[in-house]
């Protein structure tokens, strides 16, 4: 991956948002086990500064609820963003199912991509795979995230 974004950030300059993340690489910290805000972190862990995202894992959510100095338990944050993604995405998708069957008449089309079961790495690819990166922004959102909630109650 390294040489690919080097070629990237010396193409696009190094104040493009993804190069600038990337260059964020270099804060992270590969853990030997240990603790942070007195939550184990599992051998050979990498994370960056500050540490905690509350949908990754249950350990995490541990920590996020402490750097977020928010009044649940890791577990409660861990199910509620799990809870709030499950929602954000059969939202997302009623959209997209609306819009692709509905506006564009490809229902015939999308019945076929709702009953494909994916191999494995058709899952796993977009995610580990540097190259198929990008199909991730169109579920991301805009970055950064906003700070608090709005008046629906979306974090």
């Amino acid at each position: 991956v390294k040489p690919t974004m080097d070629a990237y950030c010396e193409f696009f300059g190094s104040g493009d948002e993804v190069c600038l993340q990337y260059q964020d690489c270099d804060n992270i910290i590969l853990t030997g086990g240990g603790q942070v805000l007195g939550v184990a972190i599992p051998d050979g862990a990498l994370f960056m500064n500050p540490p905690g995202i509350n949908l990754d894992n249950k350990w995490l959510a541990d920590i996020g609820v402490q750097v977020r100095e928010i009044e649940l338990t890791g577990d409660e944050a861990f199910e509620i963003a799990q809870s709030l993604a499950k929602r954000a995405s059969i939202s997302w998708l009623q959209t997209v199912e609306s819009t692709v069957s509905a506006e564009w008449g490809l229902s015939v089309f999308w019945n076929a991509v709702k009953a494909t079961i994916p191999s494995a790495s058709a899952k796993e690819d977009p995610f580990e795979k540097f190259d198929q990166f990008p199909i991730q922004f169109i579920s991301a959102g805009p970055y950064p995230p906003m700070d608090g909630y709005d008046d629906n109650g979306i974090y």
